[in-house]
């Protein structure tokens, strides 16, 4: 359920983040979020202008409150899914991102191939999502600024 999430809120092309934040409001030339499993740690990355910071800012967090109160649609669902799986089938032609896979497997203590990762994505329910949206907590924020020049 936390790839299907992150495909959502900030994972893909087609997530809320990069729609909303990049896409109708022009808040940034880009955005997303990733996750990083074995840290359990979820990020947000964005490039924006300094004096764009708060309205960015603001607008991150309020497209995370919406996922945790369900405003989440099924197409936005059936999306991620399909990305997330398209993405799990497409590994299998390169042995170097198979390599990556199982390493990744066994770094998180879990022993299933592609095919039952992808069978796994396909059942996650909308609950799920708003589960997983619902345990993610704000830890650090930070701004990278260039000198004046």
């Amino acid at each position: 359920a936390l790839s299907v999430f992150n495909a959502i809120y900030g994972g893909s092309i087609n997530s809320k983040l990069f729609l909303n934040v990049r896409e109708r409001l022009s808040l940034c030339y880009t955005v997303s979020s990733s996750i990083e499993r074995s840290k359990g740690v979820m990020t947000v990355s964005s490039g924006i202008e300094f004096s764009k910071y708060e309205e960015a800012y603001n607008e991150i967090l309020e497209l995370l409150r919406l996922c945790r109160e369900g405003e989440i649609s099924q197409e936005e669902l059936d999306t991620a899914k399909k990305t997330i799986i398209t993405d799990i089938k497409s590994m299998t032609d390169s042995a170097r991102t198979m390599d990556a896979y199982w390493l990744r497997q066994t770094l998180s203590g879990l022993d299933y191939g592609p095919d039952i990762y992808a069978a796994l994505v396909e059942e996650v329910t909308k609950e799920d999502v708003i589960k997983i949206a619902n345990s993610v907590k704000l830890d650090t924020v930070y701004f990278l600024k260039g000198l004046e020049v």
